[in-house]
């Protein structure tokens, strides 16, 4: 059932929001969505940044209100650019994670064609191969910054082979993308200058990939670029604009999460000798490890929705175009659903997290974040038992999106 009116205690969960606006993320994080969980876990907010929105703390709670269709994803979702004009405002506009249901799934279905699980695990030899380059260099008694030489260029390079980009065009996407998940992956408002620079960036990739489509209009290859522009078995195909706005999302969604994702999951894994060893062990745990770091520390820690009708719910009354935000890092440690909930635990099972959402809205490319975060863990568990952290890891101080700032390891 929906969380009940009388466990409700608003002005304690006001200042878990304050502690956690205030601190952008890191600080007690996990403590603070005990206490929204547990004091009103059906809060509406008045904090300056979250005016009129819903916190939603519980995993029945966000589980539900991501399935539901009355609650739909919306471009005034992406508050970092609220309000503004320009390229990067019409690009948000565009893109897939941001579109009515309708529109939503009809551009999905069109996209998905590359990502079932079937196409993904076609991936899996080249995914291994990257993995092999960027370990090449690397050997024991030896150290690296984890992060910025193997885990952020691992996403980047399988999904620009995928789109049949250029080694140049990869390294502009890499350059673009790291710049804007770096500056402008939180919430709040944004800056001139950070409007000014997202609007640059985006003409510089609006260009290329226009050019990439031009290319593969005038010669097909087997690659995901053609398939976008390939009509689906209805005789529907995307728009020009639509395939520009396809690959933004699938670079700037899957390359920053991805990243993050392994970055927070190995640095927990590490300092969690005991956890690390029983994964040296017994690599075969390595697809329930990966589940377990997605629930544990997931990367984005919450979605936004917006009411596209009145709703009463658990007791609330909630009014069209009022904001919701659902906490996937709060529900992942919900204790009505996890056992030792704030516990690392490589094997548990089951693992219902909601590290990908839910519903219509759920995370298009999981297959592929999951393949290139179980031949990562794979190989670096093989390959470098002895792995560990050269200096205590340091988050990025953001809240939406979660990562580190870089990884100093030892081999």
């Amino acid at each position: 059932m929906p969380a009940k009116a009388a466990q409700r205690d608003p002005e304690i969960a006001a200042a878990a929001i304050e502690r956690l606006a205030a601190a952008r993320g890191r600080d007690n994080l996990y403590a603070d969505y005990d206490v929204l969980r547990a004091a009103d876990p059906l809060h509406r907010s008045r904090h300056e940044l979250f005016p009129d929105c819903w916190f939603i703390s519980r995993h029945e709670d966000v589980d539900r209100i991501l399935r539901d269709r009355r609650f739909v994803q919306d471009s005034r979702n992406s508050e970092v650019f609220a309000g503004s004009e320009g390229p990067f405002a019409e690009m948000v506009s565009r893109i897939l994670i941001f579109l009515p249901p309708g529109p939503h799934e009809r551009t999905r279905q069109l996209i998905y064609r590359a990502f079932t699980p079937q196409a993904v695990a076609r991936r899996r030899p080249r995914t291994e191969a990257v993995i092999r380059q960027l370990f090449a260099g690397l050997r024991e008694g030896s150290g690296c910054d984890l992060l910025h030489d193997v885990l952020y260029p691992l996403p980047m390079t399988v999904i620009g082979e995928m789109l049949g980009a250029s080694p140049e065009e990869r390294e502009l996407f890499f350059e673009l993308f790291g710049q804007q998940g770096h500056e402008v992956a939180d919430v709040g408002t944004a800056s001139d200058a950070q409007r000014e620079q997202a609007d640059r960036m985006i003409e510089r990739f609006d260009e290329a990939v226009r050019a990439m489509i031009a290319r593969r209009r005038e010669a097909p290859g087997d690659d995901l670029l053609t398939t976008l522009l390939t009509k689906g078995e209805d005789g529907d195909c995307l728009e020009e604009e639509e395939v520009v706005a396809a690959v933004y999302i699938l670079i700037g969604a899957g390359h920053e999460t991805t990243a993050n994702l392994l970055g927070n999951g190995l640095a927990h894994l590490l300092r969690d000798r005991p956890q690390w060893e029983r994964l040296v062990a017994a690599p075969e745990l390595v697809p329930a490890a990966v589940e377990e770091l997605l629930r544990f520390d997931t990367s984005v820690q919450f979605n936004q929705r917006v009411a596209n009708e009145p709703v009463r719910y658990g007791g609330v009354e909630i009014a069209e175009n009022d904001r919701i935000i659902v906490l996937l890092g709060a529900a992942n440690r919900d204790p009505e659903v996890f056992e030792n909930p704030h516990q690392l635990d490589i094997g548990r099972n089951p693992n219902p997290h909601l590290a990908f959402g839910a519903g219509l809205y759920h995370c298009l490319g999981l297959h592929l974040a999951r393949l290139e975060m179980h031949t990562a863990l794979d190989a670096i568990v093989r390959h470098f038992p002895k792995l560990q952290l050269a200096e205590a890891p340091q988050w990025r101080p953001t809240w939406m999106m979660c990562g580190l700032e870089r990884m100093p390891v030892r081999f």
